[in-house]
């Protein structure tokens, strides 16, 4: 009794932990640790351009659970319908990224971060979408 053990884990590698007899309250504790979205405070979308990570950000770490990468063809003079249609796909898998992988229960907080405006346009274009849907 009044006993501790430490144990190294590596990441990738297989191992086993028995007890003879598991309390609820240290069942609780394991499936907290094992699933970090159930503890996340703060979510953050880190974007270029065709390119956002969705993240869980807790005390502890952060983990990245979506990367979306789509190709954005360029603007060209007088046409840029194909670019606008690239950012709008982009922005609509990044929203259903955030939607898939973010506990609105339990994360305070989402950042947005990028270079440039275009986490301003992003913000607009969810603003647009969330008001059409009324989400």
């Amino acid at each position: 009794m009044g006993a501790y053990h430490t144990i190294d884990l590596e990441l990738n590698r297989k191992f086993t932990l028995q007890k003879p007899l598991w309390d609820s309250v240290h069942l609780d504790r394991i499936e907290l640790a094992c699933d970090p979205s159930k503890s996340a405070d703060v979510a953050a979308v880190v974007m270029a351009e065709g390119l956002a990570h969705v993240c869980l950000v807790t005390s502890y770490m952060t983990i990245t659970r979506a990367k979306i990468d789509v190709s954005i063809p360029r603007k060209r003079r007088g046409d840029c319908s194909q670019h606008e249609k690239g950012l709008n796909k982009f922005y609509d898998q990044v929203i259903q990224a955030v939607l898939r992988h973010v506990n609105f229960e339990v994360v305070k907080a989402v950042l947005i971060a990028s270079p440039g405006f275009v986490r301003q346009q992003f913000f607009d274009y969810m603003y647009q979408q969330a008001v059409k849907t009324d989400n």
